[in-house]
């Protein structure tokens, strides 16, 4: 199944706003179960652990500070 552009960029909106609002686990509704996150710490699969990952990293809302994304390119893998 295809994914647009359209959907991506609601996808990133949704994680921007929920990691604003300082809500880590409806940021983390955009991940799938097997999602992959390599950062400082090295690397975690599963949902689950990159949002337990988060709650140590940002303990509250201040830590996280404000997100904002901007997509830059789309490609496509057809």
């Amino acid at each position: 199944m295809a994914i647009s552009e359209r959907d991506i960029t609601m996808l990133l909106v949704a994680f921007e706003k929920a990691w604003n609002q300082g809500d880590l686990e409806k940021a983390c509704e955009v991940y799938s179960e097997d999602a992959s996150f390599i950062g400082n710490m090295g690397y975690v699969r599963g949902k689950e652990r990159i949002l337990d990952r988060y709650r140590k990293t940002y303990p509250d809302k201040f830590s996280m500070g404000n997100l904002a994304l901007e997509i830059l390119e789309f490609r496509s893998h057809i």
